[in-house]
């Protein structure tokens, strides 16, 4: 009785898988863009490509590419031009993944990133004495 359990258990498990593997085929076609445009998933495939040629990375799953999508699309500011704009600059500066765009660079907060951790680093400048004659 405890072989015929086994065997049992193989078959449900053995069929599991695949219906697991058919069901995990299916969801990889199913990706919900942010934009249905073609000029976004043509943009998003060249991206997909560039990661497999450049660092040899396929998305794990479909859930995978799914949370890359949801975080362009966040990161963007739900804004087309800006998602696609982080893409080609990712691309151009050989980059593994995708940042958000820096608009306020030059902000008083933010004028020293080097030295704003540790103070300011930077060797003092000192002003030439006169010499009178």
């Amino acid at each position: 009785m405890h072989a015929m359990t086994i065997r049992k258990t193989k078959a449900v498990t053995t069929r599991a898988r695949a219906t697991h593997a058919r069901t995990h085929k299916r969801m990889r076609r199913q990706r919900w863009f942010p934009w249905k445009t073609q000029e976004f998933i043509k943009i998003w495939n060249e991206w997909t490509e560039y990661k497999k040629d450049q660092f040899g990375f396929r998305y794990k799953n479909p859930k995978s590419e799914q949370r890359a999508l949801d975080n362009l699309y966040k990161i963007s500011n739900q804004d087309l031009d800006t998602a696609k704009a982080i893409i080609i600059r990712s691309i151009v500066n050989g980059w593994k993944g995708l940042f958000q765009l820096q608009t306020d660079v030059k902000s008083p907060n933010n004028t020293n990133r080097a030295g704003s951790r540790y103070g300011n680093t930077s060797k003092k400048k000192y002003r030439k004495p006169d010499i009178e004659d």
